[in-house]
């Protein structure tokens, strides 16, 4: 298992038979994604973590990305 992305949360459920692991992230208030993370992320009883997202990408990677204080941009 990793540790929940910095400054931010894991949240994981099992299959009741335990086959498999089902987790998602956030960031905490104020934070966001230093990019965008799979909707789901999954690991089988043999350990082996995948992801799945709606849209298909090659960047999803495991383990998820951290969150970054979010920066506001001021245009004059």
């Amino acid at each position: 298992m990793y540790p929940p992305p910095k400054n931010g949360a894991l949240v994981c459920i099992n299959r009741e038979d335990g086959s498999q692991v089902f987790c998602q992230v956030a960031c905490t208030s104020g934070f966001d994604f230093v990019f965008h993370p799979a909707l789901l992320y999954v690991c089988d009883d043999s350990g082996h973590w995948f992801t799945y997202s709606h849209f298909p990408q090659s960047n999803l990677t495991v383990p998820w990305p951290n969150c970054a204080s979010r920066f506001l941009a001021i245009i004059y």
